[in-house]
């Protein structure tokens, strides 16, 4: 009974300090993200930026899933500081015409992570992204010529989601993220400036995630 009661302990034991260790958030790890976002705010399908030789529609842009990667590096049990691109393109529509959009992000974020020592991890998330979007032929110049037009500007992601982790080097999650955007710079076929009026491009997100731990 005394050795059983011994190999009892020292095998909990052993799980314990083995699963704490597996499930640490400390290192550099790497992933794909599988984004889908929304663009709203000022893109209504009718407004539009005027210059004195172009305007620039700014249409309806639908919800669309896209791609990303991250590369990540956790320091302590909680903390990670990541950096992560994505790119979705969009269908779009300006009064009662269809085109493209493509929307590309630079994010520098900060996440902390509750649980940490559980298989399943919720977290915080928050950072500072910088934001391209070219529309299609949604430049119109004076004579009547068409093409593509350019917005940059820089935002905040605010999120919150979780992480299941299946191995000590694979985990997977998801996010709900919201994307404050301001775009405060336009390109057309002809011209090109700060916008005087910053255009704002803020939407929900999801993304979905897998990482590899090293």
């Amino acid at each position: 009974m005394k050795k059983v009661l011994i190999t009892f302990v020292l095998g909990l034991s052993c799980f314990i300090i083995a699963n704490r260790t597996a499930l640490a958030k400390e290192g550099f790890y790497l992933g794909l993200n599988i984004p889908y976002t929304t663009v709203g705010g000022d893109f209504d399908g009718s407004s539009s930026l005027t210059g004195t030789q172009e305007a620039i529609a700014l249409p309806v842009i639908k919800g669309a899933f896209g791609v990303g990667a991250v590369a990540g590096l956790g320091i302590g049990e909680s903390f990670s500081v990541e950096i992560n691109v994505a790119d979705t393109v969009h269908n779009v529509e300006w009064l009662g015409s269809h085109g493209d959009g493509d929307q590309r992000s630079l994010g520098l974020l900060f996440k902390y992570s509750f649980l940490t020592t559980e298989t399943i991890q919720p977290f915080l998330t928050t950072g500072i992204t910088y934001n391209e979007l070219i529309l299609k032929d949604a430049a119109i110049s004076l004579s009547g010529s068409t093409g593509d037009a350019t917005l940059t500007g820089w935002g905040i992601d605010f999120g919150i989601g979780g992480d299941h982790y299946f191995t000590p080097h694979i985990s997977a999650g998801g996010t709900v993220v919201y994307h404050l955007i301001e775009y405060n710079y336009a390109k057309g076929i002809h011209e090109s400036g700060s916008i005087d009026n910053d255009v704002n491009g803020s939407g929900l997100g999801v993304i979905f995630n897998t990482a590899y731990h090293f």
